[in-house]
């Protein structure tokens, strides 16, 4: 056994080796984003709001009312930051406006980034190559959660992790505090513009840093963590002044309830025991043994995380952070971080009413995994911090526990392997999600091309049950949508000052609801898809 240790070890430590790590983590998150790549949900706002944006209307979707069906309305899109939109104008353009290519080629980048700055950290703490390597192999196969779904999480959390690159870069050095204060302190500007969540989670780098500077006498340090808390104040209240003048409303909170909710807090996700083993693994385990695993694991996050807050607590007031190492440093920003990220989403929960997430789903704020993103990836890189600071722990039990850790991350890893291999393997012969949504799309956009060829028109609008379905209408032909769905079951109101045709698209399970739109004379079914019915009605001025 020591002697297969020691050659896992000399294979680990190979430069040669560390290259093909880095292609492979690289090549299993291509493939794992390749089939997830979508933009169903929050993405496809961001998505038309770039188009709109490159057509010269402004971060703003596309929308009409039933009094002109004809009149579009572009309105500013402030329900998330433009950041996301922003960014991935120069990719859409590049793309010859395929807003897919562009999207996947975004978040490709941002996972390569994130692969490489977890590198970078471990290596600035001083962690063996063999353990980087090792780490790296693990976590390209853990697929964390905001993998799953379309949405920005992966590139603000990249943006974030190269502002604590940067941060512990000066502090190690002692040097070059202000051009690196400047380049953290942009970072996080990026970070928080394209996640709101982050708005208040960002100055909690620039705060820890004055703090550090406090302790350790160091101006260069006060005065970089005031040029980032600076720049990262000035740009929010910038940001925030404008979307209000545009929109009457700096931010966005969707669910308009108010009031005060403890009984959310009892969905949290569980974070720490979830880096481990994730609740999509868990959703394997027969009948309802996943929730109850899930609800155990929210015990033992409590207690661990509050252990976790005590004894850094003690530790702080005893021995603050003067003579800290940069390891225990970057575990007390860490640890921080992952603080802030859980205070900001425990207060919108519990101020906030759960949402409905179409069709049936209620949700809060504490319960999203995505959420935790950044706290996951940093748990995984304490893991590997420890391992490799494993034979100067105090006590054997910790030194065990080190050793025994990383491990722990082996189901979910094999999970991981398999479903890249999977893909590997189906290649070419199973349909990935964009392909599932573009099968959609073209379906739809054949049911308004042969009513607009019969009838000899142009204009388009697109409407139905769930906003989602119309929001992949609307990005394949660049059509308005009319939100005031319901106002469909009242066909001879609606109005238009040019001819129009109107797309219905409706939910199999939602047809009882638009049943005066459905059966108005009129109105024709141009087909079904994947459980959602398509309807066309042609709409023309009085």
């Amino acid at each position: 056994m020591p002697q297969l240790f020691s050659i896992i070890v000399r294979l680990l430590s190979d430069k040669k080796m560390s290259a093909f790590i880095i292609l492979l983590a690289i090549g299993a998150r291509v493939i794992q984003l390749l089939f997830y790549l979508d933009s169903f949900f929050d993405t496809s706002f961001q998505v038309i709001a770039t188009q709109n944006f490159v057509a010269g209307h402004g971060i703003s979707t596309a929308v009409v009312n039933p009094t002109d069906l004809s009149a579009t309305i572009y309105q500013p899109l402030v329900n998330w930051p433009p950041g996301y939109s922003l960014l991935l104008t120069p990719f859409y353009i590049a793309s010859g406006h395929n807003y897919l290519i562009a999207c996947f080629t975004l978040d490709i980048l941002a996972a390569i980034a994130i692969i490489l700055l977890c590198r970078k950290i471990l290596k600035q703490l001083d962690v063996y190559l063999p353990v980087i390597n090792l780490f790296t192999l693990f976590t390209s196969f853990f697929i964390y959660y905001f993998y799953y779904t379309g949405s920005t999480d992966s590139i603000s959390i990249a943006f974030f992790l190269a502002a604590i690159y940067f941060t512990l870069t000066a502090i190690q050095s002692n040097q070059k505090w202000t051009s690196r204060a400047l380049v953290t302190g942009t970072c996080l500007l990026l970070s928080a513009g394209l996640k709101y969540l982050f708005f208040p989670v960002v100055f909690t780098l620039p705060v820890f840093l004055f703090i550090y500077g406090v302790q350790h006498s160091s101006a260069g340090a006060k005065k970089a963590a005031w040029l980032s808390f600076s720049i990262i104040a000035v740009g929010i209240a910038a940001l925030f002044l404008y979307q209000k003048s545009i929109s009457g409303t700096g931010a966005h909170i969707s669910s308009p309830g108010r009031g005060f909710f403890p009984e959310h807090l009892l969905r949290a996700y569980p974070f720490i025991p979830c880096s481990f083993i994730t609740p999509n693994t868990l959703r394997k385990l027969p009948g309802d043994t996943g929730a109850s695993v899930l609800n155990t694991f929210r015990v033992l996050h409590l207690l661990v995380y509050l252990s976790i807050l005590v004894i850094a607590l003690t530790i702080f007031i005893r021995k603050g952070l003067k003579n800290a190492s940069l390891s225990k440093v970057f575990l007390f920003l860490a640890l921080s971080i992952s603080l802030a990220i859980t205070l900001v989403l425990v207060f919108l929960s519990l101020v906030v009413d759960k949402e409905l997430m179409p069709p049936d789903r209620w949700w809060t704020y504490v319960e999203d995994a995505r959420y935790y993103g950044l706290a996951e990836i940093l748990v995984h890189i304490s893991i590997f911090l420890f391992l490799s600071r494993h034979k100067n722990l105090a006590t054997r039990a910790l030194r065990t526990i080190a050793l025994i850790l990383p491990f722990l991350l082996l189901p979910e890893i094999f999970r991981g392997v398999a479903f890249t291999a999977k893909r590997l393997i189906n290649m070419g012969r199973e349909k990935y999600y964009w392909q599932q949504e573009r099968g959609f799309q073209n379906f739809a956009l054949k049911a308004v091309k042969k009513k607009q060829d019969s009838l000899h028109i142009h204009n388009a609008v697109v409407s139905g049950s769930l906003y989602y379905a119309n929001n992949r209408a609307s990005l394949h032909q660049q059509i308005p949508v009319l939100e005031d769905v319901y106002s469909l079951n009242d066909p001879k109101a609606l109005k238009t000052t040019k001819p129009i045709v109107l797309l219905g698209i409706i939910r199999g399970d939602r047809r009882d609801r638009f049943g005066k739109f459905i059966n108005y004379s009129q109105t024709e079914l141009a087909g079904e898809y994947n459980g959602f019915y398509f309807y066309t009605l042609y709409v023309v001025p009085e």
